[in-house]
């Protein structure tokens, strides 16, 4: 597995830190209505936002930063097995292979949950 970039950068940033800003942008950017539920209609938003959920659950689990690809392969093994094939589409990203809207409404709302725990 790579090195993730905590452990190579030298500036330092508390863990602490990093999760309540996923929460505050979780609770704020990421609700579904009325804020991002527009730029979802875009497939690539659809994308990058099911891979930025995988970096959030883990910045909330471990303190760091790391690659969403990093990420989406992590949340593939650590989350509930309904999301793979969500993750799956959104790291093979392409005008034919497209997330579904219901179920990227429904990882959003998922680990908006996840933060409250």
């Amino acid at each position: 597995m790579p090195t993730p970039i905590h452990a190579r950068s030298s500036i330092r940033v508390d863990a602490d830190d990093l999760r309540h800003t996923v929460v505050s942008l979780l609770h704020s950017w990421w609700m579904p209505a009325p804020r991002c539920r527009r730029w979802l209609d875009n497939p690539f938003y659809r994308s990058y936002g099911v891979l930025t959920m995988c970096r959030m659950r883990y910045t909330l689990r471990y303190g760091v930063v790391v690659s969403k690809a990093m990420t989406a392969r992590w949340a593939q093994a650590a989350l509930d097995a309904r999301w793979t094939p969500l993750i799956e589409a959104a790291l093979a990203w392409s005008n034919d292979n497209v997330s579904d809207l219901g179920e990227t409404l429904g990882f959003i709302d998922d680990t908006r949950q996840a933060s409250e725990r």
